[in-house]
């Protein structure tokens, strides 16, 4: 009983830090490019903390002035 709750115990204990060691990994890898940035060592500018570019809008056709009638018809 008592081998069972040592390796019960043990495969927790591993298991927490194995997780804790790949959150720290991928939050470092998620952050390198600023971490080498702060420290000089990579020239490359860094990447847009959101999405700069400008929404597209497509136009199907071009808006034609309404006539004199049509805003006589609708009166």
């Amino acid at each position: 009983m008592n081998m069972m709750v040592q390796f019960l115990s043990f495969a927790l204990f591993s298991t927490v830090t194995l997780i804790s060691i790949l959150a720290i990994v991928a939050t470092v890898k998620a952050e390198l490019p600023y971490i080498l940035r702060a420290l000089g060592i990579d020239p490359a500018p860094l990447p847009p903390l959101h999405n700069t570019r400008e929404p597209r809008v497509r136009v199907i056709r071009p808006a034609q002035p309404a006539s004199r009638q049509s805003f006589r018809a609708a009166a």
